[in-house]
């Protein structure tokens, strides 16, 4: 099964920004816009049917939403 979710219906991107902002201080690097980490996710479909899963996923934003994150980490316009 393939679940599709839009980004503002989630916390995805304050977990990415999180993930990039320790990879960024730890060394003074940003070494990869993509992150790994463990997502669990819970729900319930149209029908009522609950469903839950965990997994390793890579996260990662492009584009505009790509720009925003970086700009609030880096203080850039």
């Amino acid at each position: 099964m393939q679940l599709q979710f839009r980004v503002q219906d989630t916390a995805l991107e304050q977990l990415y920004e999180e993930l990039l902002r320790a990879d960024a201080f730890a060394d003074g690097v940003l070494d990869s816009t993509r992150e790994e980490t463990d997502l669990v996710i819970t729900g319930k479909m149209l029908d009522n049917s609950v469903f839950a899963g965990e997994d390793d996923v890579m996260l990662f934003l492009v584009g505009k939403s790509l720009r925003d994150v970086l700009n609030r980490l880096f203080g850039h316009s």
